[in-house]
């Protein structure tokens, strides 16, 4: 949803003034290649917690020396190619290095560490984003010629991307879902109970 909205969210915050047209174009492309990056940012912040359960100092230390100069040695090559825009992509694809060691690192202490990963709920929450993201993917290209203000052409989209993720999780049945949908109605009866 960031990357298919980058532009319309760029142009609504910030292009007025001395901001012009080309400043929101740019400034798109480096929100949508740090964009890229937040998945493989939660999976190394995820997998960077367990070897503090095992009190695993070493380790901890240990991948974040390397990974600074993984970080040293993809800012020289990427900004030396794409400037600005080489940081961002650096921010991104720093956390999937980081992942992968940690990765290896915990396999050794945690032998079905792969299937856990890999378990249902992640494929089915994996696919919903891919699906929502693939709706207002081509909404986005309808709306646009109908709606010119960036505020509810975003509203829209972000509406339309919620209908369609939560409608999406009820139908693969994740169950986070009727824990909340048992809550709302606990809360909702609960009220009516004692009001009557």
């Amino acid at each position: 949803g960031l990357i298919i909205l980058r532009i319309p969210i760029i142009r609504l915050l910030f292009e007025r003034g001395s901001f012009i047209s080309k400043d929101t174009q740019l400034t798109a492309l480096i929100l949508m290649v740090f964009a890229i990056g937040l998945i493989p940012c939660g999976c190394m912040s995820l997998l960077s917690q367990i070897p503090m359960a095992f009190k695993d100092s070493k380790s901890i230390v240990r991948i974040g020396v390397f990974s600074q100069f993984i970080a040293i040695g993809l800012n020289f090559l990427f900004v030396r190619f794409w400037g600005i825009v080489g940081l961002a992509l650096t921010a991104s694809v720093l956390p999937i290095f980081v992942s992968s060691l940690y990765f290896f690192n915990l396999k050794k202490r945690i032998s079905n560490l792969k299937n856990i990963i890999l378990d249902t709920i992640y494929i089915k929450i994996i696919f919903i984003s891919f699906v929502m993201a693939f709706v207002c993917y081509y909404v986005h290209f309808y709306l646009e010629k109908i709606i010119i203000q960036d505020y509810l052409f975003i509203g829209v989209i972000l509406f339309i991307g919620f209908i369609t993720y939560t409608l999406m999780s009820f139908l693969l049945k994740i169950q986070e879902c009727k824990i909340i949908t048992d809550i709302i109605k606990k809360r909702i009866f609960g009220k009516l109970l004692v009001e009557s």
